[in-house]
């Protein structure tokens, strides 16, 4: 990102020597832009890639977005350009007059095959002039500026250039920059040239969309576009130097290029000799209150001889403006970041992270409802994530976690400004993990993919495994963890404006046990309200893991593992609430018996019924009373707009059971009625459920034993039973009550390098296992991922990710249908009341809409639960 500073000079010869002191240091990556002339009034505007004429972020300060920019008259703006090493070079002029189609025109140039090659855009006839180049392999930037219409004709010289002390294998970017444009109607960049930005015929690195404004269509460019205000007196001629300080971010896996301050300051100190001649600006009067909370800022000033402070003032204020952002919600204020758009994208957002949502639910809170946080004084930080719930990861087998963990992230790409408040949609993610490990933090669930394309995320933690589901009444009526999402829901409705989200446009998503989130929300009178639409990856309240039962015998099991001896509740949950939590998390699994195994109960801690009575009875309100499908059945639950999926290969992690038991195998294969779905109203002791097994065991396995030859046999069958089946019910009786246009679903098979769960694991089978989309909406934190422009990882991330923030804005995932360039098709909805046709979207290498999901399969079961179960619809 940028840093700029402005001091005002009364000469040439200040401004040179100013350059040259600069030169001489060993201050790497910046960026000197030189500009001449009048002096002159410029209207109100903002900074990166933005609406120039109203001063709005359009899509957050973009990384390399727009030169020129599209703009009303008068909206002041420059052009900037950025490229990776060898990259194209970005960048053109400044804008296009509000007057008149007279411009400036601008150059990028980059480093290739041994000399500079130039990126030239220019319009039809040009009042000024700049061009930019780096060295060392690193990306072109740069452009003019001016004024350029026949109403505003002075001529005006800018010239970017970046310092070549820059080491070529660390040539991540540099800017060339050009100010004082008033304005684009039609400014546009075109190929590898640039003509101040807006249009290009395909995304380059250094490029990405911005929104524009009447006058055209906003297409991925190469230039950068920024606008600001400043109004300047006195003399009739100044010079004034910009320092661009360009921190990098992303170098290596979680460390950042940052500039210590002793080489700020040698710096500083070698341009000394200048701070008798420096005018000191405005913007020294904010800085104190700025940066007086900031030791690190205080104690660079102190080290800067006093004969500098001048220059230092603007520099370290318009520094620390930049970087920080300070917002205030309902319980008071919170410093957030300007962070880089990671894995192959372009562009900035503001992330807040670490954001108390709740109290530490401890001691006597341990088990119950949570309380929300309290308001305080004064500012704090949301620049470090908080503390993970306690969990044991089932798939790394490690404990971590602190209870003090009811914490959530926000990520936005534009801020309020002013009364300005862009209102975005906003997309609330809930992690999965079985309800029993995972976080919502960017170690999975990077924002990077999904924000850049206009909406507002939240991702958060909720208590999980017995911390968060366990059940016995009184005091601890269960679904703990659920009233923790609940409370999240409540904290977006009350805050989520300050970050420049719409609390009337919330779309709730989640995967796996995430997905049952979604749905056991949607099935809440707590939640009214709370959100707007609603997506369900790979997870469904009919699916026979997603609801616990007998959880008052399972919560005194778990007492006598940890040495409780009694049948009182009080005396039970009183001991527990002084247990230390990795030892109640480490227990958890040991209180599933041989009979929950057989009847593939894996999960032992999970949502529940709230239906306590008598002594039992709590004072708490219900998340969950009723049966999930006796709510669905009749309708009485929020009627929101739906997307329900499945991956191709559910089950996949099947083969992880194999290796740990080698005689699961044949153990299935002899008894073969544990793996009917516990849902099914069938008795598996009795005649009837052994027939039924033998019916089962014929139609996946044919005459074929139980084996490592039918190992792919067994996948679909568990696939269809723990997922498919219960997934698709929802879609039928959703759009059953709602008609149509309102419930989507989809099939993603497809199996690429960011399907990272089976990779992991060392399963190598082809097709999507479960969780294997979610490579494709989130950026993974912890690894050092960046997609070419070129991979059909890149594609179908675009896709996914264009689809899911598509229905976030408008309720439809494909809202333009095959008129859309990036997707070209338009998903067909569920039709109502029928079962024997689904329309789907299938989700691979391209995208297809087709009909009825897996249709021989999901025939067997749609057979079966009607003949023990009773109609569906």
């Amino acid at each position: 990102m940028n840093r700029c500073a402005f001091v005002h000079m009364q000469n040439q010869d200040m401004a040179e020597s100013a350059i040259q002191a600069l030169h001489n240091t060993t201050f790497k990556g910046v960026t000197i832009v030189v500009e001449r002339g009048r002096v002159r009034e410029r209207p109100p505007g903002g900074v990166g890639g933005m609406d120039s004429a109203r001063g709005r972020v359009g899509a957050g300060p973009m990384r390399g977005s727009r030169g020129g920019m599209r703009s009303q008259p008068y909206g002041g703006s420059y052009g900037a350009a950025r490229a990776a090493p060898g990259g194209v070079g970005g960048g053109g002029g400044g804008a296009v007059a509000g007057y008149g189609p007279r411009a400036s025109y601008g150059t990028g140039s980059r480093y290739e095959g041994g000399s500079y090659r130039n990126d030239v855009g220019y319009s039809s006839s040009s009042s000024a002039y700049g061009y930019g180049y780096t060295s060392n392999g690193g990306g072109g930037g740069g452009g003019g500026g001016g004024y350029g219409s026949t109403r505003h004709s002075s001529s005006e010289d800018r010239r970017g250039f970046t310092l070549p002390s820059y080491p070529a294998d660390q040539s991540r970017a540099a800017y060339g920059s050009s100010y004082d444009g008033y304005s684009g109607y039609d400014s546009y960049s075109s190929g590898y040239g640039s003509y101040g930005g807006g249009y290009s015929q395909a995304p380059v690195d250094g490029g990405a969309a911005g929104p524009s404004t009447d006058y055209s269509q906003s297409y991925p460019a190469m230039g950068g576009g920024s606008s600001g205000y400043r109004k300047e007196k006195g003399c009739a001629k100044m010079y004034a130097i910009r320092l661009l300080i360009l921190s990098l971010a992303s170098i290596g896996v979680h460390s950042s290029y940052a500039l210590p301050p002793s080489t700020f300051g040698e710096a500083i100190a070698s341009a000394g000799q200048l701070s008798n001649k420096l005018k000191e600006t405005v913007a020294w009067k904010t800085f104190t209150g700025i940066a007086r909370d900031s030791d690190s800022i205080n104690s660079l000033v102190r080290i800067i001889p006093r004969t500098t402070m001048g220059f230092v003032r603007d520099v370290v204020s318009s520094f620390k403006r930049e970087s920080r952002a300070i917002i205030l919600t309902n319980n008071g204020a919170l410093e957030g970041r300007l962070q880089q758009v990671k894995g192959g994208g372009s562009g900035f957002f503001y992330a807040f992270k670490g954001i108390r949502y709740g109290q530490a639910p401890i001691g006597e809170l341990r088990f119950r409802a949570p309380v929300p946080e309290t308001p305080w004084k004064g500012i704090r930080s949301a620049n470090q994530e908080g503390s993970v719930c306690p969990h044991r990861n089932m798939i790394l087998d490690n404990y971590k976690g602190n209870e003090d963990c009811l914490f959530l992230n926000v990520y936005s790409p534009e801020l309020p400004v002013g009364e300005d408040n862009p209102s975005l949609p906003v997309m609330v993610w809930i992690h999965g993990g079985a309800f029993s490990f995972g976080s919502g933090n960017a170690f999975l669930y990077g924002p990077d993919y999904l924000v850049p394309n206009g909406v507002v995320l939240v991702t958060f933690n909720y208590r999980l495994g017995p911390l968060g589901f366990l059940s016995v009444g009184r005091d601890a009526p269960g679904n703990a963890g659920l009233k923790d999402q609940v409370l999240a829901l409540r904290w977006v409705q009350e805050n989520i404006a300050a970050f420049g989200g719409n609390p009337n446009d919330v779309t709730i998503f989640g995967q796996s046990a995430g997905s049952v989130s979604v749905q056991l929300l949607a099935l809440s009178p707590l939640t009214k309200g709370l959100f707007h639409k609603a997506i369900a990856q790979s997870g469904s309240v009919l699916n026979p893991w997603a609801i616990a039962r007998d959880t008052k015998s399972r919560a005194f099991h778990l007492g006598q593992l940890l040495g409780i001896r009694t049948n009182d509740t009080d005396e039970l949950l009183g001991q527990l609430r002084r247990v230390q939590p990795q030892k109640i998390v480490d227990a958890a699994l040991k209180t599933l018996t041989a009979e929950d195994v057989r009847k593939s109960i894996g999960l032992p801690f999970v949502p529940s019924l709230e239906d306590w009575t008598g002594a039992d009875a709590s004072s708490d309100a219900p998340l969950l009373r009723e049966e999930p499908l006796e709510l669905l059945k009749s309708g009485r639950y929020h009627h929101v707009p739906m997307i329900v999926g499945f991956n191709s290969h559910e089950a996949m992690l099947f083969l992880r059971r194999v290796r740990k038991d080698p005689n699961l195998l044949q153990t299935l294969d002899s008894d073969f009625e544990r793996l009917i779905p516990t849902n099914l109203h069938v008795d598996r002791e009795s005649d009837e459920g052994r027939e039924f097994a033998s019916k089962m065991k014929h139609f996946y396995l044919g005459d074929k034993r139980v084996s490592n030859e039918t190992i792919q046999e067994m996948m679909n069958l568990m696939s269809d039973v723990m997922f498919l089946h219960g997934i698709t019910d929802v879609a039928r009786i959703h759009a059953s009550h709602n008609g149509p246009n309102s419930t989507w679903v989809y099939r993603f098979g497809y199996d690429g390098a960011l399907g990272i769960y089976k990779r992991i694991l060392g399963i190598n089978w082809p097709g999507a296992c479960h969780g294997d989309e979610l490579g494709y909406l989130f950026h993974f934190g912890f690894l050092n991922l960046r997609l070419d422009s070129s991979s059909p990882e890149l594609q179908v991330m675009q896709k996914m990710t264009r689809m899911w923030t598509n229905f976030a804005k408008y309720g439809n995932p494909t809202p333009f249908g095959e008129d859309e360039l990036v997707l070209g098709i338009n998903w067909p909805s569920v039709i109502p009341n029928t079962t024997t046709e689904l329309p789907y979207l299938d989700i691979a290498g391209s995208l297809a809409s087709k009909m009825n999901p897996d249709a021989v399969r999901l025939r067997f079961w749609d057979d079966a639960f009607t003949q023990y179960n009773g109609n569906l619809l």
